[in-house]
């Protein structure tokens, strides 16, 4: 389980914060490009079994709010990772109301 300290993160390859709404677009479709990459399929596995270990711990009878909280927010970022491979940005665009 990762430490569950608060942490300060920063953006890992020094992206700006925040993209405007055609800069959100190129990225889903450089990502779509390149989803038969080897490493693009790792990571998105990686996210996937970690979204589903987390749902797991959250509904065991010990778990509280934290762990529900944290497989709230794994699953959340599993469905932008998924919306984002199948094509399907906007759909995710209404849900969130980007």
């Amino acid at each position: 389980m990762p430490d569950s300290s608060s942490t300060l993160l920063y953006p890992l390859f020094n992206g700006p914060a925040h993209l405007d709404a055609e800069e959100k677009r190129a990225a889903r479709e450089t990502l779509r490009k390149h989803s038969n990459n080897p490493g693009v399929r790792v990571l998105f596995n990686l996210i996937e079994r970690s979204t589903f270990r987390l749902q797991a711990d959250a509904i065991e009878p010990e778990a509280g709010p934290h762990q529900q909280g944290q497989a709230y927010g794994a699953l959340y970022t599993y469905k932008l990772a998924r919306t984002w491979l199948e094509g399907m940005e906007e759909e995710i665009e209404e849900e969130t109301g980007e």
